[in-house]
C-alpha cells in the first residue's frame, strides 16, 4: 500500500473540507519543514497541511537553474539521516521539486493558497 502526497493550489477552506470528508471530487482539477506547516486535517483516511506564506516565498525565490542542486543536497541529507545508500536523486524527485517550485511561484502571483494533502 502506498501513500499519495500532493500539493494543491486553491481555496484552502475548500481543500480542507474535501479532505475532512475525503471527497476528492470536491477538489478542482485546475487548482491542482514542519515549522512552516499547520495541520488542518489529520486522520487515518488522509489529511491536509496549510503551508506558511514565508516558506512559499522562500521556495519561489530559488533561481530555477539551482533547483537540481537543491534536490541533490536534499537527497544527500536524507541518505545520511536515514543511513540508506539507496536514496538517490531520481527524475521523479527532480520533476516533483520543479513542480512544487512552479506552484509556489503561481501561489504568490495569484494570491491563492498552497495546501499539502495526503491519503493512502
Amino acid at each position: 500500500m502506498g501513500l499519495t502526497l500532493e500539493f494543491l493550489l486553491g481555496d484552502e477552506q475548500a481543500i480542507v473540507a474535501a479532505m475532512e470528508t475525503f471527497d476528492l471530487d470536491r477538489l478542482d482539477e485546475d487548482e491542482v519543514v514542519r515549522p512552516s506547516l499547520t495541520v488542518a486535517v489529520d486522520s487515518e483516511d488522509g489529511g491536509a497541511f496549510l503551508i506558511a506564506r514565508e516558506w512559499i516565498e522562500y521556495v519561489a525565490a530559488l533561481p530555477e537553474p539551482r533547483l537540481d542542486e537543491v534536490v541533490a543536497d536534499w537527497i544527500a541529507d536524507m541518505r545520511r539521516e536515514y543511513d540508506e545508500p539507496e536514496i538517490v536523486v531520481t527524475e521523479a524527485a527532480l520533476a516533483g521539486v520543479r513542480d512544487l517550485w512552479g506552484l509556489c511561484r503561481r501561489s504568490l502571483a495569484t494570491g491563492v493558497s498552497l495546501v499539502h494533502v495526503w491519503w493512502p
